[in-house]
C-alpha cells in the first residue's frame, strides 16, 4: 500500500514540477544565469530523470539503474531548497526525519547469518534469518516484502523479495532465479548448503 502512495506522490511532483515551469519557458532561456533559474531546471531535470529509469520496463529488466537513480532525490531536494526560499522550514523538517529514518535502517540492517538456506527444486532458494531488534519490533504479514542484500555476493546490491512467512521471530524468502543477481543467489544457496555453512544477509524492511 505504501508502494502506491510512494508512486502517487512521485507522479504528483514531477506533474506539478513540470506544469509549473512551463509558466516560466519564455524567460527560462533569457534569465538562465540567475539562480533561481539554474536551480529549478536542476530539480526539474533530477525529478523527470527519476521518473524516468523508474518506469516498470526499466524497474524490472534494469533494476540496479532503478535503484541507484533514485539516489538523484539527494539533487532534487538541494536544488528545490535553493530554488525556494519559502519551503526551506519544511524541506530542513523532511530531511531530519528522513535522516533519523536511515540511521535506524542501518543500525538495523547490519550482517548477519541466515539460519537456513538452501536450494528448493531446480530454480529456487528458500532463505530463513532471524528477525533483526529493530525490525522484530514491527510486524509482518505474508506477501509485504523485504529489501535483502546478500554481501558475500554484493556489497551494494539491495532487491525485494516477498515474504512467505507468517509474523513469527523469522522471515522466510522463496527466491526463483530470475536475472543475473537471483541465479547468484540460488547457486550461493547450492554452494553454502553442500559446504555445510550459513549466508551472511542484511535486511531493510518489512514493506507494503
Amino acid at each position: 500500500q505504501m508502494v502506491v502512495y510512494h508512486r502517487f506522490l512521485g507522479h504528483v511532483t514531477v506533474a506539478t514540477a513540470i506544469i509549473h515551469s512551463c509558466f516560466y519557458l519564455d524567460r527560462l532561456l533569457v534569465f538562465m544565469s540567475d539562480n533561481i533559474y539554474k536551480t529549478g531546471f536542476a530539480a526539474l531535470l533530477c525529478g523527470i530523470f527519476i521518473f524516468v529509469t523508474s518506469i516498470s520496463f526499466v524497474r524490472r529488466r534494469f533494476f540496479n539503474v532503478f535503484f541507484w537513480s533514485h539516489f538523484a532525490y539527494i539533487g532534487f531536494i538541494v536544488a528545490v531548497y535553493l530554488h525556494a526560499r519559502g519551503a526551506r522550514p519544511f524541506i530542513l523538517t523532511a530531511v531530519t526525519f528522513h535522516g533519523l529514518d536511515k540511521i535506524v535502517q542501518i543500525l538495523s540492517n547490519r550482517p548477519r547469518q541466515t539460519t537456513l538456506i538452501k536450494k528448493v527444486g531446480s530454480r529456487t532458494a528458500k532463505v530463513r534469518f532471524e528477525k533483526p531488534f529493530l525490525v522484530a519490533l514491527r510486524k509482518h504479514n505474508p506477501g509485504q516484502y523485504v529489501f535483502v542484500n546478500f554481501p558475500e555476493l554484493s556489497r551494494t546490491e539491495w532487491h525485494p523479495y516477498s515474504i512467505a512467512s507468517g509474523d513469527e521471530p523469522f522471515i522466510d524468502l522463496y527466491i526463483r532465479a530470475l536475472g543475473d543477481h537471483t541465479q547468484k543467489v540460488v547457486k550461493h544457496a547450492e554452494e553454502c548448503n553442500a559446504h555445510g555453512k550459513q549466508a551472511l544477509i542484511r535486511c531493510d524492511g518489512p514493506y507494503g
